[in-house]
């Protein structure tokens, strides 16, 4: 562990400080050898690099998480084989890397393939499944190797929770950006707190190289992440957070406050995925099925704001909230800091985007209509040599309610 005053004064004594800069230039030139590549006259080129966002007005690549996966990478792979890696990293640390490395290149494939394929949700689930499952099943022995089993399921668990919850936070120019940026600025925070070398580099690195990213994704945006970059952004904070965990049960914190440390800065795409999970379903819809009740959404279509601004009132709420955590956290423990920290998200999506998820499908908050939607719908079959002659008359809303007596309410009710 490093003293406080020190560290940067470490970095600069152990030669490892030159990896940031050279992180965020190599994310720049990546990024504009994309934008060179979707513009070469080579097929070969174009075929294997270009592929245009689909939904995008201002003709932008989507290829984008492939260079950010690339810097990302290639950041951490430096300070992996920095001589000085053992000064910042412990040897457990050392096994979080490699682990790390199999299961981001994983995310990297079929991340790839998706964008260029759009493969279907089962096929990218199960890869999905796989790449966290095995960096799970293999840092479970890291984190907690008397408990391996429960180590395994936490881990998968908040794993799919935080790549999932990153790729629909991935909206809005420049919104993953800074999101990101505010949850790595929250490891940095703890590493400098508890003084951390490890989760401070890691941090920085990836600053860096999501940091590149800005010039090529502001409005009007040139590039767009895709499958690859949400994913990837996500599945690095979650290698963060497990090295905050491991440095802190060295430290001899207990394993609760050094789970609830590290899951701070993990908090808002776990928030946002169950948000969305449980909005769908009180609108009576899949809770796989996409929509644009996001906040991100609501703060652009709703209230008038341009991309850029609505992912700065973001990522302010997003700060705002974190410092919450952190405060609650010092005067009453890092187990009460994340509890606050994910009720105030929580009433900021409430408070913002009630009125607007309420819809005429909505379900009705109300004790027999939670029962009756759980309840299973009887469904009669009849076979067709019973039936001679049939008829289907599409009737409207009002004939409904005239023939079966019920007000508009009591139909949603029934649905």
């Amino acid at each position: 562990m490093l003293d406080k005053l020190s560290f940067f004064q470490f970095m600069f004594e152990r030669d490892i400080w030159w990896i940031f800069p050279c992180t965020f230039l190599v994310g720049i030139t990546s990024f504009a050898l994309l934008i060179v590549a979707s513009r070469a006259q080579s097929a070969t080129i174009r075929k294997i690099f270009y592929i245009p966002a689909r939904k995008s007005i201002t003709n932008a690549v989507q290829l984008g998480g492939l260079p950010l996966a690339l810097t990302i990478s290639l950041g951490l792979f430096q300070v992996f084989n920095h001589p000085n890696f053992a000064s910042f990293f412990s040897v457990l640390d050392h096994y979080s890397f490699k682990y790390w490395f199999v299961g981001a290149s994983v995310i990297g494939l079929y991340g790839y393939f998706d964008d260029r394929f759009e493969l279907r949700p089962i096929v990218k689930l199960s890869l999905q499944v796989f790449s966290i499952c095995t960096f799970a099943l293999l840092e479970s022995r890291v984190l907690f190797p008397h408990w391996s089993a429960v180590s395994f399921v936490m881990i998968s668990f908040v794993g799919l929770g935080v790549i999932n919850g990153s790729n629909l936070l991935d909206g809005l120019d420049t919104l993953t950006i800074k999101i990101s940026m505010v949850s790595l600025f929250g490891f940095f925070i703890i590493s400098y707190n508890y003084s951390i070398g490890s989760v401070a580099v890691a941090s920085l690195v990836a600053f860096c190289a999501i940091g590149s990213f800005y010039f090529f994704n502001k409005e009007p945006a040139k590039i767009h992440l895709g499958e690859i970059g949400g994913s990837f952004i996500g599945f690095s904070l979650l290698l963060i957070s497990c090295l905050t965990y491991t440095a802190m049960t060295r430290m001899k914190f207990g394993h609760w406050n050094a789970f609830a440390t590290a899951m701070i800065p993990l908090i808002l795409p776990m928030t946002e995925l169950t948000i969305s999970f449980l909005r769908r379903i009180y609108n009576h819809k899949s809770p796989f099925k996409g929509d644009k009740y996001h906040l991100h959404h609501i703060l652009k279509n709703y209230h008038g704001m341009s991309p850029s601004h609505a992912s700065t009132l973001f990522a302010s709420g997003y700060m705002t909230c974190m410092i919450i955590g952190f405060s609650v956290g010092h005067f009453y423990g890092p187990v009460f800091g994340i509890f606050a920290m994910g009720v105030s998200l929580t009433i900021a999506y409430v408070a913002v985007g009630r009125k607007h998820w309420r819809t005429k499908d909505s379900m009705v908050l109300r004790p027999r209509s939670l029962f009756d939607y759980l309840l299973k719908k009887d469904v009669g079959v009849i076979s067709s040599l019973e039936v001679d002659d049939f008829q289907i008359e599409i009737i409207g809303e009002d004939d409904v309610f005239a023939q079966t007596g019920e007000d508009e309410d009591d139909s949603e009710l029934a649905a």
